[in-house]
């Protein structure tokens, strides 16, 4: 789980001071997602300029002061080392981007297209900056890009099975600005800290839409992302209400049949099965770990929930 945010905004509409506001407390709700490496891309003078750092991005908010657009990002490393190098936004091409989610058919990627990709979200890019559909990545969550030929300009997309909230500022068609975020929660809490609550409305997100943002004006457009089914899906519930993704089920929708095996403190393993939604034999205790299936690294299982 990562969490990817930003905002743009029409020159003039919003303060500096509530910007800065809107920036610290989406940087602040995203390290819940994160905690391990930041970055964030803005427009620069017909160019993109980038920052990235190690830990929760929160403390250098700071950053993000005095721009129109943002493009943010949070990690939690689920593959590759805790590395500046490895944190989001990358470059590949005339592309940067950042993904929220897991790539999972990585390896077979890097042999498939002579790739030497230490971290799994770049492959996104590279097929985007290659002109590539998705057609054979096993992957899931949401992404922002920027073309560095249109700097001011950034592309959003949410994959199967991710979450991606975004949201204009003032009237449908006469939008002063769009802000958007992994988490639908986070980002009306930080509309209310920057008093940019009203009015304020959400767009619909299709899964595989791609809709760019311009100029605090957000557009569809008639391209979709459609992305490899795979494997089977499981979301897990932190105890301040996060949520961490793992996977989707082999028809790339949610709920369906997911299984996960949990570890309690004392190294008993249980199964925890879902059907049809439904949680079944919870663990004996919520201090248990739950695995991750794919680098099996465990985490503090609090609760797991599939009612959406």
């Amino acid at each position: 789980m990562c969490g990817i945010f930003g905002f743009s905004f029409k020159s003039g509409a919003v303060s500096e001071g509530r910007r800065a506001l809107l920036a610290a407390r989406l940087a602040y709700e995203n390290d819940k997602r994160g905690g391990h490496s930041w970055g964030f891309a803005t427009p620069a003078k017909k160019r993109v300029h980038i920052e990235r750092g190690l830990g929760n991005m929160s403390g250098h908010a700071g950053l993000l002061v005095g721009h129109h657009v943002v493009m943010g990002h949070t990690r939690l490393a689920t593959c590759g080392d805790k590395t500046i190098e490895n944190a989001h936004p990358f470059e590949i091409g005339n592309l940067v981007g950042a993904h929220n989610g897991i790539v999972r058919n990585h390896e077979e990627l890097c042999q498939k297209y002579n790739r030497q990709f230490t971290v799994d979200s770049p492959h996104l890019f590279a097929h985007l900056a290659e002109g590539r559909n998705f057609d054979d990545v096993e992957t899931y969550g949401a992404i922002e890009w920027i073309d560095k030929a249109t700097p001011a300009r950034v592309w959003l997309s949410r994959l199967s099975g991710g979450s991606l909230s975004i949201y204009g500022i003032g009237r449908d068609k006469q939008t002063i600005g769009v802000v958007w975020s992994s988490d639908d929660r986070h980002l009306l809490d930080a509309l209310a800290y920057a008093k940019l609550d009203a009015p304020h409305f959400p767009y619909c997100v299709p899964e595989g839409a791609v809709f760019f943002i311009d100029d605090g004006v957000c557009l569809v457009t008639e391209r979709e992302l459609k992305v490899k089914p795979y494997s089977s899906f499981i979301r897990v519930w932190d105890s301040d209400d996060s949520t961490v993704d793992w996977y989707l089920d082999r028809s790339g929708r949610r709920g369906r049949e997911p299984t996960a095996e949990i570890v309690t403190p004392g190294g008993q393993r249980e199964r925890e099965e879902r059907t049809d939604g439904l949680l079944l034999d919870k663990p004996s205790s919520d201090d248990g770990l739950i695995d991750c299936p794919w680098c099996h690294e465990p985490f503090v299982w609090r609760q797991l929930r599939s009612d959406l």
